[in-house]
């Protein structure tokens, strides 16, 4: 069904639904594809021992981290004129190449995407929406937004006269902050996004746990989203065997990902300035905010701004005691943070 669900939302909640914010976890993912519904990226990737012995050592599940720290010692040993061996290379290497093939296996490809369930509809209403945050790393949202070959153009009104919009860039209608050129990459433009906030004209798109678009660069470790008309998959491989490490937090404890949230300006960015500001209604759908998210619950629902939260629930072939338990459970860990919010559910 994919975000077709959606539709759904917009028929009971209508113009309420105008400038909120729609949040996506890894159950949107699933909706599209089935291939999302792992437990663990590090637990499917066919490790070594000695390269979990690596991941042991820093006491994290985190790639990204790891890739970096192999790369910065491979230029060290470059200046020292050590491992002439290049163990460390090779480590990079195959650990770099596991991840790819992995997420790969897991990840669809585009043409796996029902153009049944991304049409105008449902491109419209996530228009509609004041920010859009997504929990995962993967492709989907980006090849929804950009993939004008399904998309249909449709009428709005505006300033007393109909007009028919999808005539240019998708893009047009969104913003994600990353606009500076740097050759084959774009970096994150703040005075820019601050800019557009403050207009409410577009829906702006922020992954608060980075994604599969984004890598750092080699030595500054500044975020880069990658520019691409081709394979998004060859791009991104050619990026980390480059040394360009990836940039997405798919592992780990709450904790563990607020220590890799801390060390990139981005996510920082994200995490204090967007996710502390979000509007008075927000939808849910996919989230099961677990405890490896409860950094992002607390940030969120300490807002007292927010009024009412409108949260999926996954009802099919499941008892009626274990989804009332949920709901109980989601709407806890929310009002934990601020009691006078009105948690809603709606099936999808």
């Amino acid at each position: 069904m994919g975000y077709e669900c959606l539709l759904a939302l917009d028929e009971k909640y209508g113009t309420e639904l105008k400038a909120a914010t729609l949040i996506l976890g890894n159950g949107s993912s699933i909706s599209y594809s089935s291939k999302f519904a792992y437990s663990s990226l590090y637990d499917e990737a066919a490790f070594t021992d000695e390269e979990k012995q690596l991941f042991d050592k820093f006491d994290t599940n985190n790639f990204e981290y790891i890739l970096r720290k192999l790369f910065q010692a491979s230029e060290v040993n470059k200046v020292l004129e050590l491992d002439q061996g290049k163990k460390v290379n090779s480590v990079y290497e195959n650990i770099r190449l596991k991840l790819i093939e992995t997420i790969r296996c897991i990840h669809p490809v585009m043409s796996d995407i029902d153009p049944a369930t991304v049409h105008d509809k449902v491109f419209r209403i996530m228009m509609d929406y004041r920010y859009i945050i997504d929990l995962n790393y993967d492709f989907l949202l980006y090849w929804i937004l950009s993939n004008n070959g399904f998309l249909s153009s449709f009428p709005i009104e505006e300033n007393g006269a109909r007009r028919n919009v999808f005539q240019g860039s998708p893009f047009q209608y969104f913003y994600d902050g990353f606009r500076k050129n740097c050759g084959t990459h774009l970096s994150f433009d703040y005075d820019f996004v601050e800019e557009e906030i403050r207009k409410e004209e577009k829906t702006g798109i922020f992954y608060p746990h980075g994604n599969l678009l984004f890598v750092r660069d080699k030595f500054a470790g500044e975020t880069l989203k990658i520019k691409s008309d081709g394979d998004l998959f060859d791009v991104v491989d050619k990026d980390w065997e480059k040394g360009y490490t990836p940039l997405f937090i798919s592992e780990g404890t709450a904790n563990k990902k607020m220590n890799s949230i801390r060390s990139i300006s981005y996510l920082n960015y994200v995490y204090n300035e967007i996710l502390s500001n979000l509007t008075d209604f927000i939808v849910i759908y996919g989230w099961s905010m677990g405890d490896c998210d409860t950094h992002l619950i607390k940030k969120i629902f300490s807002n007292k701004k927010i009024k009412t939260v409108a949260v999926s629930i996954y009802n099919e072939n499941r008892e009626l005691q274990a989804i009332q338990e949920e709901k109980i459970a989601i709407e806890n860990k929310i009002k934990h943070y601020n009691k006078e919010i009105a948690v809603e559910f709606w099936e999808c």
